[in-house]
């Protein structure tokens, strides 16, 4: 789960592998914990890390499209926290960016 990995690092290595296991123009589903803002993503008090909307996308759009984003509230019906879920579409045409750090969509 990407959000589970505190560390960028680990958070881009797992967007980078889910690319390269998914076909140009495949569909990944995501689900994963949600946190209301960036600086409250590394909380761990009710489990794994959270990830804030503002991080995910930039962590998944150099490799993916975001096509949905939502939110429900996860786990029972008392539970106090929200849950999204993202329905991404792997970009068809990737190349290095310049720098190296990552992927550009240039197709």
């Amino acid at each position: 789960m990407l959000h589970a990995p505190p560390r960028m690092t680990d958070r881009r290595r797992f967007v980078a592998a889910m690319a390269r296991v998914s076909r140009a123009g495949g569909l990944w589903i995501h689900v994963g914990a949600s946190a209301p803002t960036v600086e409250t993503e590394l909380c761990r008090a009710r489990g794994p890390s959270c990830m804030a909307e503002p991080t995910f996308l930039a962590l998944v759009a150099p490799l993916f499209t975001v096509l949905k984003i939502d939110y429900a509230p996860f786990g029972s019906r008392e539970a106090t926290w929200q849950a999204w879920h993202a329905v991404l579409r792997r970009h068809t045409s990737q190349e290095p960016l310049a720098h190296g750090g990552g992927w550009s969509n240039r197709g």
